[in-house]
């Protein structure tokens, strides 16, 4: 972690009503609440330097009910993604989310942070994935959504707003998961275009393609090859017939022995050089990510960067990690940003290692929507006890 979070006090409740009583009592004395699973994801968003109270989720980490005829699974928050797929492929299942570091991360945090991963190519957003859940509001209230009802918030889509908000509506205790059969089979297609145009050349002849992948993978950076990860799953014989068009729809461009999936292998680890890092997510239309990789490239030799990283999707979402000298990161990252955000992009920092200036925007222009997310924030935190400052426009 790049920075320490200083907190007055610590409580780790045991059960959704606990949680309540903690964020009652809390909202009454007007002392903050920092929210925290498996920690893996605190330095998101605003910087949180100081809390009242840190509010500690590991024990509620309990599989309610694995509903395994009806493709369901209810897991409290503090359980980790590892513990619920584990449960899941005991019954040939699992939870088509792959997110960052899932033995340490937790369901709650990764809601909250809405860190999806590859498997959104085909399954889908993480939020479209919740069928329910249970949220312990600021004032002690338990709200739920879906089956059957604590209280109802009406007039909310209570998980689509939880998801994504960084614990600042609300403390997600439980969720109820539509879940996926285990696939028969898997085969990871990996190769390696010569340049930027034959990658997004092979990009879009996939996505016009009949082709289903389970994932769409890209790999670039200053010190790696550029790779297109190409993932199918399902019973054998269409594997087959999914890689032979594949291999059509490539054509000449080489084919990787490699079979390791090396998505997000390579970020999120420091190099301990000394120079500083950045982490951010990135959001572009699928059909300008190769000029937008290569725009990157371009910023990388013109600012001297040490090296650079790129884990991106087929639907132009991604990571990338900036690592070199502070003074030249922080401007060529404000370049980025404006690159991004002309090609109808974003930007947002998501971690930053060993860099001094803690000024860098890291949420960018705030959005069109940002007084309504103010009112929302009024609606479910009107005291503002809960991460405040950390999401976007300082909510």
């Amino acid at each position: 972690m790049t920075q320490e979070i200083k907190m007055q006090g610590s409580v780790e409740p045991g059960t959704a009503t606990e949680v309540a009583q903690v964020l009652a009592w809390a909202e009454a004395q007007r002392l903050t609440v920092i929210p925290s699973g498996g920690g893996t994801k605190l330095n998101w968003g605003n910087p949180l330097r100081y809390g009242d109270l840190a509010l500690q989720m590991g024990r509620l980490n309990h599989i309610i009910e694995h509903a395994w005829g009806d493709m369901t699974i209810t897991v409290e928050a503090g359980c980790t993604i590892s513990q619920v797929q584990q449960a899941l492929a005991e019954h040939g299942q699992r939870l088509v989310i792959d997110p960052l570091w899932p033995d340490e991360a937790t369901i709650g945090g990764v809601l909250a942070t809405n860190d999806n991963g590859a498997l959104r190519f085909r399954f889908g957003a993480l939020r479209d994935l919740v069928l329910g859940m249970t949220v312990a509001l600021a004032d002690g209230t338990l709200a739920k959504s879906g089956g059957k009802v604590v209280k109802n918030v009406a007039g909310y889509d209570l998980q689509k707003l939880m998801t994504g908000a960084f614990g600042t509506l609300g403390v997600i205790t439980s969720a109820t998961f539509r879940v996926h059969p285990m696939p028969r089979a898997q085969q990871l297609v990996i190769h390696q275009p010569p340049s930027f145009d034959a990658m997004d050349r092979l990009l879009r002849a996939i996505l016009n393609s009949t082709l289903t992948p389970a994932a769409l993978t890209i790999n670039a950076g200053g010190n790696t090859l550029l790779r297109v990860a190409t993932l199918f799953e399902g019973l054998p014989e269409a594997l087959a017939e999914q890689a032979t068009l594949l291999g059509q729809l490539a054509g000449d461009i080489p084919v990787s022995l490699d079979t390791e999936l090396l998505y997000r292998s390579m970020l999120f680890f420091p190099y301990g050089d000394g120079f500083p890092m950045v982490v951010a997510r990135f959001a572009v239309l699928p059909d300008d990510l190769g000029q937008w990789l290569a725009e990157v490239q371009r910023l990388a030799q013109q600012q001297n960067w040490v090296t650079w990283v790129v884990e991106a999707q087929g639907t132009g979402t991604g990571h990338i990690q900036l690592h070199g000298p502070e003074d030249p990161l922080t401007a060529s990252f404000a370049q980025l940003r404006h690159m991004t955000t002309a090609q109808g992009g974003s930007l947002v920092v998501l971690d930053i290692i060993d860099l001094l200036d803690y000024t860098l925007d890291v949420w960018g222009e705030p959005p069109a929507a940002l007084s309504l997310m103010r009112r929302l924030k009024g609606q479910f935190d009107p005291a503002g006890i809960l991460n405040p400052g950390r999401f976007v426009g300082g909510i």
